[in-house]
């Protein structure tokens, strides 16, 4: 009985001591499931903290309708001085079988990934996401169904 419970304590340290600890989170819904071509999602925030690093992460709210495997988006991270970050990501949202990734249940999926690391500057930053789809010969895809949300977290760095 006694080692349960020393298992269990030490099973709950570990989770919650090795939780990032969330400095910023924000989403912006996107008008009926669609993220436009034309449509830059913005994000502000400020770091005060000199003392710790943190990793910025691109948040995807999809439903497993999304027709493709993944998804390209322009990344351009500013602070008051200059830019601090400029790329373009792949994301995938399903893998090879077309089985969704990320959490979630029923059709609703959540997905993240890592785009920037150990971010140490101080100050005001400005985050701009634009897709970045492509299909064939067309130069964008006007309107990229079934996406919900498109977010962005900034969380402490774990060492």
């Amino acid at each position: 009985m006694i080692t349960k419970k020393i298992i269990t304590l030490t099973l709950l340290f570990c989770i919650f001591s090795c939780k990032k600890e969330t400095l910023y989170q924000s989403y912006f819904d996107l008008n009926e499931q669609a993220w436009h071509a034309d449509s830059i999602i913005k994000f502000e925030t400020k770091i005060t903290d000199t003392i710790n690093d943190y990793d910025v992460f691109l948040k995807i709210r999809h439903t497993t309708k999304y027709k493709y495997q993944n998804l390209f988006v322009f990344i351009t991270m500013l602070n008051e001085n200059n830019v601090v970050l400029r790329d373009t990501v792949e994301v995938y949202l399903h893998d090879k079988t077309g089985k969704p990734l990320g959490t979630g249940f029923g059709e609703n999926r959540e997905f993240s990934y890592k785009i920037a690391s150990n971010l140490s500057k101080l100050g005001n930053f400005t985050i701009l996401l634009e897709q970045a789809m492509r299909y064939g010969n067309r130069t964008n895809i006007e309107r990229l169904e079934y996406l919900r949300s498109i977010g962005v977290s900034i969380k402490k760095t774990n060492e």
